[in-house]
């Protein structure tokens, strides 16, 4: 079972963007920690989940410390550990450690950069115990509209961008955007190993997408111009679908 740590600037947005990567539709929600059933391994497409974990067990903090002593610490532990608790009432973070720590063997603390690194959500009446596996360090604000060659008022953001490919379910393809604009949704397909295909009438705006394109990413980025939306228009789109296989 996978947690992931969901984003509240848009929980719904965060909930469905995992779900739909993830092919999953049974879960379980508890705050903004998102429980799956899951092999997913591609954590670095994700855009509004912020860490994953590892589910260890589901307690309560009547039962915590019991939970905390059954449990085999041995089997996930690495080298060193460190723990964190959020919104721990009445439970101090050392004491809490202390458990754990007479339940392994040599142990050691590494608070910096810990090899092992177990976290206790209190939300509610219930208590989540769960081993980090990934944190999003993705620098999406250094792609953001303001810092391309030429600003367009309808550029998208580039987390909101990745997260609308992200909600298509698309694994490894050719993605069309027949109205590429600056191509915001194009540089993070690309970024993320898809194949983007870019059309738009607006020949500047398409010169500022192959710049930007050029300075985020080496893939190949295929653009092209249609002046005018004649009936031909959507066998436009296949044939350049066509020339780009």
């Amino acid at each position: 079972m996978q947690i992931f740590l969901l984003s509240k600037q848009n929980l719904e947005l965060s909930k469905q963007e995992v779900l739909s990567l993830t092919n999953k539709q049974d879960f379980m929600l508890i705050g903004n920690l998102l429980i799956i059933n899951t092999n997913f391994k591609d954590y670095k497409r994700l855009a509004y989940t912020k860490e994953i974990y590892t589910l260890l067990f589901i307690s309560n903090p009547k039962t915590l410390l019991i939970d905390i002593n059954n449990f085999n610490w041995q089997k996930i532990y690495k080298t060193n550990f460190c723990l964190r608790s959020h919104n721990a009432k009445g439970f101090k973070e050392n004491t809490l450690a202390g458990y754990i720590w007479n339940n392994l063997k040599n142990p050691k603390v590494n608070l910096k950069k810990p090899k092992t690194e177990i976290h206790l959500f209190f939300i509610k009446n219930k208590v989540i115990g769960a081993l980090l596996k990934y944190k999003n360090k993705q620098k999406f604000e250094k792609r953001k509209p303001h810092l391309r060659p030429e600003l367009h008022p309808s550029s998208l953001n580039p987390r909101l961008a990745r997260a609308l490919i992200n909600l298509t379910g698309i694994e490894k393809d050719k993605l069309l955007d027949p109205f590429c604009g600056s191509g915001g949704i194009l540089i993070e397909a690309g970024l993320i190993k898809l194949k983007p295909i870019g059309y738009d009438t607006d020949k500047i705006m398409l010169k500022t997408s192959r710049c930007f394109a050029f300075m985020v990413t080496s893939l190949p980025f295929f653009f092209f111009v249609s002046f005018n939306f004649s009936p031909h228009f959507i066998h436009q789109i296949f044939h350049c679908l066509y020339l780009a296989k």
